[in-house]
C-alpha cells in the first residue's frame, strides 16, 4: 500500500510539472503565433513596396540611364534577398510553431493518460482501503470471538474442577456412608446374635 501511495505521488506530481510546462508552451506558442502576424505583415509589405518598386522600374526605364538601372536592381536584388530570408524566418517559426503544437498536441494525451491512470490508482487504493477496513473488522471479529471461547474454556475448566472436587467428595462421602452401614450390619448380626443366645438361655433355664 505504500508503495501505491509513492506511485499516486509521484504521478501527481509529475501531472502538475506537465501542466506548469503546457502553460509556458501555451504561453510561447501565443507570442511565437504575435511574432509569425507580424512577419507575415512585414512580408507583406515589403511584397508591396516590391509592385511598387517594379512598377516605378517600369516607368523609369524608358528614361533611365545604364547608371539607374544597375542602382534599381541592386535595390531590387537587395529587397529580394531581404524578402528571402523573412520568408525563411517565417518558415522556421512555423515550423518551430508546428512541433510546439504537436508536443502539445502530444502533452494533452499524456495528460489524459496520467488522469486516467490516476483514477485508476485512486479507484484501486479505494479498494484496497475498503479491504483493509473490511479485513481489519474480521480481526477485530476473530479476536473477540477467541477471547469469548477462551474465557469460556476457562469456565469450563473451572467448572470441571469443581466437579472433580465435587465428584470426589461425593465418593468420600459415599465411602463413609458405606462403611457406617457395614458397621451398623455388624452391630445388628452382634445384636441379633445376643438376641438369640438370650433366647436359647431362656429356654433351657424354663426347662429345669
Amino acid at each position: 500500500m505504500a508503495i501505491i501511495s509513492n506511485e499516486f505521488i509521484q504521478q501527481k506530481q509529475r501531472s502538475n510539472d506537465l501542466e506548469d510546462e503546457l502553460q509556458l508552451i501555451q504561453k510561447y506558442s501565443k507570442s511565437t503565433q504575435t511574432k509569425a502576424a507580424e512577419q507575415s505583415q512585414q512580408i507583406d509589405e515589403l511584397k508591396e513596396k516590391q509592385q511598387q518598386i517594379t512598377t516605378l522600374r517600369n516607368d523609369l526605364i524608358p528614361r533611365s540611364t545604364t547608371d539607374d538601372a544597375d542602382v534599381l536592381k541592386r535595390e531590387l536584388i537587395t529587397i529580394q534577398q531581404c524578402m528571402n530570408e523573412m520568408a525563411l524566418e517565417k518558415e522556421q517559426q512555423i515550423d518551430k510553431l508546428r512541433n510546439i503544437l504537436i508536443e502539445k498536441f502530444n502533452l494533452s494525451i499524456h495528460d489524459e493518460l496520467i488522469n486516467a491512470n490516476t483514477s485508476q490508482i485512486e479507484h484501486e487504493i479505494n479498494a484496497i482501503k475498503q479491504f483493509v477496513g473490511v479485513t481489519h473488522k474480521r480481526q477485530e471479529n476473530v479476536k473477540n470471538t477467541v477471547k469469548y471461547m477462551r474465557n469460556r474454556l476457562l469456565e469450563n475448566q473451572t467448572e470441571m474442577k469443581q466437579l472433580k472436587q465435587t465428584n470426589i467428595q461425593l465418593q468420600n462421602d459415599v465411602q463413609i456412608e458405606q462403611r457406617q452401614i457395614h458397621s451398623y450390619q455388624n452391630q445388628t448380626e452382634t445384636l441379633n446374635n445376643e438376641i438369640h443366645l438370650l433366647k436359647n438361655n431362656q429356654v433351657i433355664q424354663t426347662k429345669i
